[in-house]
């Protein structure tokens, strides 16, 4: 499935070769993102989110070498590796922490006033996640 990621890779410095790559994976595609680095893929900036250390069943996640320096954003209460984990596990990994969500980036917030269903209000945090992984990017190709 990596090599699915090398030809759109690819396929991308086909069309557009004087721009610089930036690549992103979520969950899986962090995991196939790592995989395809590991195979001599580059990039000129690249963020890993939601970065398993547990499979679906929460088992231990085999995970391919993890570049030093790598930029991980994960969520406080990722159920399959939170970001103090990821920091202890990776420590020469650039982690940043979300803070109150799950591996979704989804804050539950049941407490809140005027919560309403069976799990209570459920706020994303999409755009924060999404501003912290662009910043970093263009930061780390040296675009800003």
């Amino acid at each position: 499935e990596h090599q699915d990621l090398a030809d759109a890779v690819a396929e991308a410095r086909a069309i557009a070769p004087h721009l610089p790559l930036l690549a992103a994976g979520f969950s899986f595609g962090a995991l196939m993102l790592l995989k395809w680095l590991a195979s001599g893929g580059t990039a000129d900036a690249y963020a890993l989110l939601g970065l398993p250390l547990r499979s679906v069943s929460l088992g231990p996640q085999d995970l391919a070498r993890v570049p030093d320096g790598a930029f991980i954003v994960q969520g406080e209460h990722d159920q399959f590796g939170t970001a103090a984990e990821l920091r202890q596990r990776l420590p020469r990994a650039r982690v940043v922490e979300v803070g109150r969500v799950d591996h979704f980036f989804v804050e539950r917030a049941a407490a809140e006033p005027g919560a309403t269903g069976p799990i209570g209000a459920i706020r994303d945090r999409y755009r924060e996640v999404a501003t912290i992984v662009i910043e970093q990017l263009a930061r780390d190709a040296r675009l800003a």
